[in-house]
């Protein structure tokens, strides 16, 4: 029979306190307690600032993906971007903690990932968490203005003789009609 962590605990302590891994009435971890509204920090508003840390030029080529361990990891499009930012490491640290002054001894470190890839996947992350309210709304494919749209499009399109060509066209045409 397998033992619990509580039985191998009081086995071994021969007394009846709980295990180092039970709860104990009204205490709780440290790690557990809530936070304050200043201790937290969104990654987001990282990459959002991020033309505030590097400059108009670099912001176009670089981007911060993630914090591990103490290090920022900033993915770049090509490796002299990155040698460039590396060179002024500390004063990007600087004035990361200077605006997000709750990142105090987080980021000991930058690290780089020269993909164009990586680049423009946090460029897209940005974009698409940065304001939910412009997103294009969603319209289902039997709402009434859909439907209408379609008819009209099919009609538009319908001289078109290539049907891949003319699913693309009629496409386009319905998402630029709801948009606007």
């Amino acid at each position: 029979m397998l033992k619990t962590w509580s039985q191998i605990w009081k086995e071994t302590k021969g007394d009846d306190s709980t295990g180092p891994f039970e709860k104990k009435k009204g205490s709780f971890p440290s790690s557990t307690k809530k936070r304050s509204q200043k201790e937290l920090f969104d990654f987001l508003d990282l990459r959002r600032k991020w033309a505030q840390v590097v400059g108009s030029k670099l912001v176009q080529v670089t981007a911060p993906m993630k914090i591990r361990q103490g290090q920022l990891y900033i993915a770049t499009s090509h490796s002299a971007y990155s040698q460039q930012l590396s060179f002024f490491s500390s004063d990007v640290i600087a004035k990361i903690k200077r605006i997000f002054p709750t990142l105090q001894g987080q980021i000991r470190g930058i690290r780089f990932v020269v993909s164009p890839q990586a680049l423009e996947q946090a460029k897209m992350q940005t974009k698409t968490n940065d304001s939910p309210k412009n997103s294009p709304q969603k319209i289902h494919q039997h709402d009434p203005r859909f439907i209408a749209a379609k008819q009209r499009a099919v009609k538009m399109f319908e001289w078109v003789e290539d049907p891949e060509l003319q699913e693309l066209l009629i496409s386009i045409q319905i998402q630029n009609e709801l948009q606007k």
